[in-house]
């Protein structure tokens, strides 16, 4: 979950520059209104994290963007305002450069008064060295009226927002997974499961409604293309609302069914019907979001601790490629607030209530980048990947913790990312995750469920963490599994996490 300020650099479509009267002066005059705004910008963040209603100040009265107003963003950031301060350190003392006009139109609102949207894009260099190399923002100048019951006017330039009435994004992420036994805290045996050290290389499809704008959402764009009685379907994913998951009386007991999702947490992806593949090659139109629940938001290849050799590595990346995602591509989420997800390709027909566009930046670091590879000893791992590192008495304490009430919490501590991992990846985000059957549950039934999630902001440098969970949720009376990551990111929507998991 994202906190509202954190600025996602979305990509949409890309309109051509257009002067209103077409000529050079409108243009300049665009650019300098621009550079004024994120000069302001940058005053605001020079020394320390601006207050909610600092930053709001910045936004028209009719901002609007990734599900929030001006003022519920600002309210969701005073209610949570340690969160907000802290995931938002990294900002401070950050720059905007490189502005770009993309395009410069002007309109008459209804009371005759003029709205003039200027589309920017720009770098953001931060403190700490890495850069946001591709962030689109469109600033108003002149009048609001019309667009909402707080409409603003001025001749300075206000942030206008994206509008979009839910936020998608994609990130492009490489993980590594130290895995135990929640019984014993023990390494997961090498040639069991997933063994004692695994991998993964995924495109995580984020979409989050924090005004309960939509049930449900199809993603398409260049990936996967899968046959059934020779007919091609091409990529297609559909994911539904958390919403949905807890309350919708079609989910009780269904895969996904967690009865304390937050409003906030992301859409999870719908599962293929009876008779079709497990994994997400199936196209939307197979995916049964009643009958077989839903669960996840990440689609890759995984590479297990028995492949870890050189042709085993190799056949993992392509398993990746066969995937077929492109990067620089643009992907489409269509958002619908219907019923179409009761039933089996229920959205044919269903008209979507918005419809966006987002760039996949990139694609994750393969396990070859990654230098994934075998140590002296069989169940001794190498690679580039930031790694937990704890004693065998620290990870039986933390399986004892999980089994238990989680009575105390204990540090975390990791390796930074190799440095010659391509790009430039700072420490970002950590979290303590556990989840567990409702204890109300029919003998031997595993949903619903509850789950707890602690997250925590860090600062680049940061290589330690309080891995604590807290008491756990009425109804809940055992964790079945749990997992502590770390992330790093590089700004541009890539991230390499590292995970300590107990199953």
């Amino acid at each position: 979950m994202k906190l509202p300020f954190q600025k996602i650099a979305v990509l949409a479509v890309v309109t051509a520059v257009t002067g209103c009267g077409g000529g050079s002066d409108s243009s300049e005059s665009a650019l300098n209104l621009a550079k004024a705004l994120l000069s302001k910008t940058d005053a605001a963040w020079a020394t320390s994290v601006p207050s909610p209603s600092g930053v709001a100040a910045l936004r028209d009265g009719c901002y609007a963007a990734d599900g929030y107003t001006r003022a519920t963003a600002a309210a969701a950031a005073e209610t949570k305002l340690a969160d907000y301060t802290a995931s938002n350190a990294y900002r401070v003392g950050s720059k905007r450069q490189n502005v770009t006009v993309l395009s410069d139109e002007t309109t008459a609102n209804a009371d005759k008064t003029e709205r003039r949207l200027i589309k920017v894009r720009y770098s953001i260099a931060f403190a700490d060295g890495s850069v946001d190399n591709n962030v689109e923002d469109t600033l108003i100048v002149g009048s609001s009226s019309g667009a909402c019951a707080t409409p603003q006017a001025g001749a300075e330039a206000r942030y206008w927002g994206n509008r979009r009435i839910v936020d998608v994004y994609l990130n492009s992420r490489a993980a590594r997974y130290q895995n135990h036994s929640i019984e014993t805290g023990e390494p997961i045996a090498i040639n069991s499961g997933s063994g004692p050290v695994s991998y993964r290389r995924e495109v995580q499809f984020g979409i989050e409604d924090p005004a309960g704008a939509a049930a449900y959402v199809i993603v398409t764009g260049p990936g996967y293309v899968y046959t059934v009685d020779g007919v091609a379907h091409p990529f297609s994913v559909k994911l539904l609302s958390p919403r949905i998951l807890r309350a919708a009386p079609e989910l009780a007991g269904k895969r996904g069914n967690y009865l304390n999702w937050a409003d906030t947490d992301s859409f999870k992806f719908c599962r293929p019907m009876t008779g079709h593949p497990a994994n997400l090659t199936t196209p939307a139109s197979r995916m049964d979001c009643v009958g077989v629940g839903a669960s996840g938001n990440t689609f890759g290849a995984n590479l297990a601790a028995s492949e870890v050799y050189p042709e085993g590595i190799a056949a993992a990346d392509q398993r990746f490629a066969d995937l077929g995602f492109v990067a620089g591509a643009g992907y489409t989420f269509s958002v619908y607030n219907d019923d179409g997800w009761k039933t089996v390709n229920g959205h044919l027909g269903k008209i979507p209530v918005a419809t966006y566009t987002v760039q996949l930046e990139s694609l994750p670091p393969s396990f070859k980048d990654m230098a994934v590879g075998r140590g002296a000893s069989n169940n001794v791992f190498i690679d580039k990947f930031p790694q937990f590192w704890f004693d065998p008495a620290e990870t039986q304490a933390l399986s004892a913790n999980l089994r238990g009430q989680w009575l105390f919490s204990q540090t975390g501590r990791w390796t930074e990312p190799a440095s010659t991992v391509p790009g430039v990846y700072r420490a970002s985000s950590f979290y303590s995750y556990g989840e567990g059957s409702a204890a109300s549950n029919i003998r031997g039934a595993t949903w619903p469920m509850y789950r707890m999630v602690n997250p925590q902001a860090l600062k680049p440098g940061d290589k330690q963490a309080a891995f604590a969970l807290g008491l756990k949720p009425e109804g809940l009376t055992e964790f079945s599994y749990g997992e502590f990551a770390v992330s790093y990111s590089n700004r541009n929507h890539g991230n390499l996490l590292s995970y300590l998991v107990f199953y």
